[in-house]
Parts: structure tokens; sequence; C-alpha cells
């Protein structure tokens, strides 16, 4: 298929679609000529949503396409008509197409409503400025600096959390004590940036940490407490032959075998489980954790005669079970600093919360929070379903790898609702490039 024939599906008004194309290829230019092709075939201005990713963005679609429509409004004959065949206009209906093509910049200058080049969170503030009032969204100031005010709460959370001790302040030093500060800082900040996504997923109440516990036990294949290393230790078969091992390495002359004996002598007497395990880890990998080589060579048969070949065997077999547990213990790790993190940071998220409803502030996550919630609220949903339906024919989305899962999670709450595809379903154009990606779905 010609790029004419994929341009021409991409711009036929009466159908959905998906285009995929990497950064510089005029994904731009195919979006706005889009919105053109739409209200050449009638579409209503205040009809068409267009959504990108950010202000810049939504700026640079508004300004093209008020430059195209100048040039349709005062162009000449042979310029116009040039202009609508390269956007897969069909030669006979290029004639007709210039009688309204000349009248556009008019009829959208003056439309009302006007039509929408939009954030997502530009979007979502409206949807939420028109919320029924039953959801107590009236009154709410757009707070932009979240910076300055998470610094505000810092302190203030900081200072409640000095005067008590319960799991969120212990986990709030356990993570100052292993991180530091500024990692601490940014690690809770982090998390309430990506709270709605935090909510959507684990839920709201005192309970959401323990339910994104559970589910982040089950994705890396860990129990409550640190398992790995104490079950390796126990190992009676494990132990006999690491026994095995260093008596072999005893029986060298070789300074550097006897220092590796010795270590794992050290090992074996040991009683932190820690140590025990990093310094049985030492003789078996490198630095950079890779098993060390033990091969047959006639240096290692003249070593250790007979057992040469045994201390060889030995050394794959513990050196396996020795890797397996330290990918383990690393799963643990990971476990255990996100079990502080979201007991420390619901508490945080809590006390930011607190300290925005009081002041009746509401920043961009709360935005997409507060409308997947309504979209998820029967009665609230109608309301906003209605409201959308009224207006809405055509979405068009830019940059849409960048859309975060809750954006795309309201997106398709609202087209479900329309059931199987009819006639009032909004036809939607969708452009992007997976590879520039910054989230897994």
């Amino acid at each position: 298929m010609s790029d004419a024939d994929l341009i021409a599906q991409a711009l036929d008004p009466r159908q959905s679609v998906v285009v995929e194309a990497c950064a510089g290829s005029g994904k731009t230019w195919l979006l706005v000529s889009r919105i053109l092709r739409l209200l050449l075939d009638g579409a209503a201005p205040g009809e068409i949503l267009a959504i990108t990713y950010t202000r810049k963005a939504a700026r640079e679609i508004e300004e093209r396409l008020s430059d195209w429509l100048r040039l349709l409004a005062v162009g000449i004959d042979d310029d116009v008509r040039d202009f609508l065949l390269q956007r897969a206009l069909p030669p006979e209906k290029v004639d007709a197409a210039m009688l309204r093509a000349r009248g556009l910049y008019e009829r959208v200058l003056s439309a009302q409503p006007p039509l929408t080049v939009s954030t997502f969170h530009g979007w979502f503030a409206r949807l939420v400025q028109g919320a029924p009032l039953s959801s107590d969204l009236a009154g709410f100031v757009l707070h932009e600096s979240g910076t300055r005010l998470k610094d505000e709460v810092w302190q203030l959370f900081a200072a409640a959390c000095s005067r008590r001790y319960d799991a969120a302040t212990a986990s709030l030093l356990w993570l100052l004590q292993h991180a530091g500060l500024e990692a601490t800082r940014k690690l809770l900040f982090s998390l309430s940036e990506r709270r709605a996504e935090w909510h959507a997923y684990a839920g709201e109440g005192e309970a959401a940490p323990a339910r994104a516990l559970a589910g982040l036990r089950e994705c890396l294949g860990v129990g409550e407490t640190p398992a790995a290393i104490g079950g390796l230790l126990a190992d009676e078969l494990f132990m006999h032959k690491l026994r095995e091992y260093a008596g072999i390495l005893a029986r060298s002359e070789l300074d550097g075998d006897l220092k590796v004996a010795a270590r794992l002598e050290a090992a074996f007497a040991g009683a932190d489980c820690g140590t025990r395990f990093d310094l049985i880890a030492d003789t078996l990998l490198t630095k950079e954790g890779a098993l060390r080589k033990r091969k047959e060579s006639k240096e290692a048969n003249k070593r250790f005669g007979a057992a040469a070949a045994r201390l060889i065997e030995l050394h794959a077999q513990l050196g396996e079970r020795v890797l397996a547990a330290r990918d383990a213990r690393r799963e643990e790790q990971a476990y255990e600093l996100n079990a502080h993190v979201f007991t420390a940071g619901a508490a945080w998220m809590a006390a930011l919360e607190q300290y925005k409803r009081e002041r009746r502030l509401m920043d961009f996550a709360d935005l997409e929070w507060h409308v997947s919630r309504m979209l998820a609220d029967e009665p609230r949903a109608a309301f906003l379903q209605a409201r959308l339906d009224a207006r809405y024919r055509h979405i068009l989305l830019d940059e849409f790898q960048d859309t975060n899962p809750l954006q795309w999670q309201i997106l398709l709450a609202w087209l479900a609702a329309y059931g199987a595809p009819d006639a009032t379903r909004p036809r939607v154009f969708v452009v992007g490039d997976p590879k520039q990606s910054i989230y897994r779905f």
C-alpha cells in the first residue's frame, strides 16, 4: 500500500484510526489534517476534542490549524486546491469542498462551543469543574506548584511522625536510615505524584498498603519475611557439600586455596546469616556477581589429585544454589524497601490530601483520580456521560504512547459506556510511537 493510500485511510472522517509513526514523520501534520477533514465533512467545531500530552504541543496544533484555515480563507484557488489534494480529498470533490473551505476560518473562530485542543489535565479540569454538586468538588482551586506545596506538607508530616510511633513512623525511620533524607523525600514525593495510579491499583483506605504489598509479593514470588538466605543455610545437603568443598581446598598447598577454605570455615562458625552468606558468595562468585571459573586442568589435578573432578562438580552445584539465593534475596530486599515506602507513603499521601482538602486545593494527579472516580460511580458517571455524549463526536489523541494507565482507563470507561458500535459512538483518531512509550501496559 502506497503512502498516499495510507494517508487517505488515516484522514477518512468516517473511520476510527490508529497511526503508529516514529518521531519526525509528520504525526502532527496528520492530526491537524484530520481535524480539517472533519470540518470539511461537516463536523461542528464543538464536536471535536483533540488531546495531547503537553501545553506546548496543544499550542502547536492550534497555531498550525489557524495558519491552515487562514490559508484556505484567503489563498489563491490553485494553492487551496493543491492543499486539499495533499490531504487526500478525492479530486472530484475538491471544487465543492473549496467553497466550504473558504468559510472554515470564520466558522471555527465564532463557534460556540469552540473546538477543543487540550492536554489531558486541561480536559480533566473542565470535567471536574462541571461535576455534579454531590461530588463535593465545587470550589477547588488547581495548584500547579507541586514541589513547594509538598515541601510545606513535608515539614508538618515529619513533625507529626515525631510525636507518635506507629507503623508509618517506623517505616519512615527505616527509610531515613537506609536511604537518607533526600532519597526518602524523592521516593515519597514520587509516590504521591503517581497516587492516581496508586489508588487505581491499591484502592483507598487503610487497607491500601496491604493490598499493594500482597500484589507485590505475588509479582516477586516472596513471602512477608525474608527466607532465601536462611533457607539456604538451613539446607543440610547444601551445607554438607560446602564442607566437603572446603575440605578439598584445605588439602591444597596453595595459599589462595587455603585462604578460601579459611573463609568458608569462618562462614560455618558465624552467627549472622547475612555475613555467613556474604562469605560464601565471595568464595564462589566474582566481584561482578558471576560464578568463578573452575575447570579441569593439569595444575588442578596436581593440586587436588583424584578430588579435582569432585571439586569442579561441587563448585558448579554450590554456585548455582548461591546464585539463586542471591537473586531471591534481591527480590526480598526490593520487597522490604517497597513495604516501607508503601507504609510511610500511604501516611504521607493522607497528610498531603488532608492539607489540600482543608485549603480546597487540587493538583494534576487529583484531577485524574476524581474523573476516574466519577466514571466509576454509576449516578455521577451517567451525569458525566451525558455531558460528554452531548458534545463530542470526534476524539483525537496525540503522542498516545505517553498516556498513563489511568488516563487510558478513563478513556476506556467513557467509550465502553456506548456498548456495541453504533452511529452515536465518537470516531477516534490515535497517533503515537510505541517505541517511545514511558509506560508498559
